[in-house]
């Protein structure tokens, strides 16, 4: 994995880890179309749901790809159960 490579996965994980602690946190958006949340790193989108007992990761992208992604991801999911 390249240094770069790995400081951005460093950079999702740290991110992942702080909305875990508070899921609403600022910069937080909820999604109009979906009972989702989507926080930014840099140019990517990480797209999750929670509840009071764990938070949900659906999908992680970059920005001029991801909600298309999402919805293609939502259509193809029959069983989906949201939190």
């Amino acid at each position: 994995m390249e240094r770069r490579d790995l400081v951005f996965f460093n950079q999702i994980s740290t991110r992942i880890e702080k909305l875990q602690a508070d899921p609403e946190a600022q910069g937080v958006k909820k999604l109009s179309s979906y009972q989702f949340y989507r926080a930014r790193v840099r140019d990517f989108r990480i797209i999750y749901e929670f509840n009071d007992e764990e938070m949900r990761v659906i999908i992680i992208g970059h920005r001029n790809n991801v909600y298309r992604n999402l919805k293609l991801l939502m259509k193809n999911i029959r069983q989906f159960k949201p939190l």
